[in-house]
């Protein structure tokens, strides 16, 4: 029960660790001594991380000395590993994924560890193979109070690491079948200039004119939606004198102050949760909002009310196509009596984007866009949750494209080979019976 509260008291701090140091100091000696040895460890290492917290030094003062007393009855509590051997080996396995250009790491228990090249997964050869007890010392070297509150509660986390002189990751610690794994997407410290991901010239329109609205940007795992919202937001802020503010689960790319001003703000550290973080956005003068996730109605209307108020708000959202964004956000809104959202919603659209990575000719990762810029008839379909008669229209507008139409311009355009595109490209079988017979005779096929 101690530990259930300590860990509730920790999760839900906003920026002061008081209230987790009083849980601590209430318990009898005696209780704490009979705490299982993960949880002793686990409490020294709160201890040591709130060194540089806010808190009350009198608190902490305490809190450590009742922890000092614990080991003076009962002995030195620690990890029972090698932990600076593991944590050695952990970090060259990140620099061996840096080298690789890997997307992902991931590290199960008593298995080797994989990563994700160019969409593919490998297995490592000649690492080391971790135990539960490895993972657990990893995951409690670099997560924070905070977040270690959360894995112990919900068994899933996600939080940034940022390893100096190598990279930054997202990391998701969580647990599959009682045991701890961690997967790391690497985030590159450099953000790639707008102009090298050859994002579309009626896209890049929508953003430099900017006039408020919703940008939606979605696609599937790893399909480089974070880089894409990070290099648009590095354009904005090396070309444009504007406020701009993301709040994001976790803080991925890191920005300095340019032409622009920004801020970033992450979930944990510097707010409880998204929605409490916006709620008073609209009183900053922010000209561009970045949203990482939209998970609840209030945020969503919120969003929507920021958008008609002319601030530019950019969403990742969950999809695989433009549709399935559309619908997994507009789910959130009950259909009962909140046609007047929906309308709302519509109107304030400006753009919907999904992207896919396929291989081109150079066996290469390129980004293929679906994308919607929508009209009055779009914005109807819309209103009405009519999702069935979109894709006719990105396949005929011009300010649309649907994946199959831009994956066969990019065929087309000699970047993509047909036959490859195949093996990758979604509903493959609609995508060959409807463009096969539009490819191009070669020449001495009639011979």
């Amino acid at each position: 029960m101690f530990m259930k509260d300590f860990r509730e008291a920790l999760k839900n701090c906003q920026g002061v660790f008081n209230a987790p140091l009083e849980v601590l100091i209430r318990q009898p000696v005696e209780a704490i001594a009979s705490l299982p040895n993960e949880d002793i460890v686990f409490l020294k290492r709160v201890l040591e991380k709130l060194k540089t917290k806010q808190v009350q030094p009198q608190l902490y003062k305490q809190a450590l000395q009742k922890l000092e007393l614990v080991e003076k009855r009962t002995g030195p509590r620690r990890v029972q590993l090698q932990g600076e051997e593991v944590g050695e080996q952990f970090l060259r396995i990140l620099k061996t994924v840096k080298e690789m250009k890997a997307e992902v790491l991931h590290l199960k228990p008593d298995l080797k560890p994989h990563v994700r090249v160019g969409g593919s997964l490998h297995e490592l050869a000649d690492v080391p193979i971790f135990s539960v007890g490895d993972l657990q010392a990893i995951i409690g070297e670099y997560i924070s109070p905070a977040y270690s509150a959360i894995l112990s509660q919900y068994k899933v986390v996600d939080f940034s690491l940022s390893v100096p002189g190598l990279s930054r990751f997202r990391v998701s610690a969580y647990h599959e079948a009682g045991r701890p794994a961690i997967s790391l997407k690497q985030i590159p410290f450099d953000i790639p200039e707008l102009s090298s991901l050859n994002l579309e010239s009626t896209i890049l329109q929508s953003l430099e004119e900017g006039q408020g609205g919703l940008y939606l940007i979605s696609g599937p795992a790893v399909a480089g939606k974070s880089t894409l919202v990070a290099a648009i937001l590095n354009h904005l802020n090396q070309t444009k004198p504007l406020r701009i503010q993301t709040f994001e689960d976790p803080i991925e790319f890191l920005f300095r102050d340019a032409v622009a001003s920004i801020t970033q703000r992450e979930v944990g550290s510097d707010m409880q949760s998204i929605v409490s973080g916006v709620r008073y956005v609209l009183k900053g003068g922010v000209n561009w909002l970045f949203v990482s996730s939209v998970d609840s109605l209030e945020l969503l209307e919120f969003l929507i009310t920021a958008a008609e108020s002319s601030v530019n708000v950019i969403l990742t959202v969950p999809g695989v196509s433009v549709t399935a964004a559309l619908e997994t956000l507009t789910s959130l809104i009950p259909r009962e009596g909140n046609q007047s959202l929906l309308d709302r919603f519509s109107h304030s659209l400006r753009l919907c984007l999904c992207q896919h990575l396929y291989h081109d000719l150079d066996k290469a990762v390129v980004p293929v866009r679906e994308y919607m810029i929508p009209d009055a008839n779009l914005r109807n379909l819309i209103r009405e949750c009519r999702w069935q008669g979109i894709l006719p229209q990105l396949e005929t507008l011009p300010n649309c494209r649907s994946l199959h139409k831009r994956a066969f311009e990019m065929v087309q355009n000699q970047i993509l080979d047909f036959d490859a595109l195949l093996e990758e490209i979604e509903e493959r079988d609609n995508f060959e019976s409807r463009y096969r017979p539009q490819l191009k005779r070669k020449v001495g096929d009639d011979f």
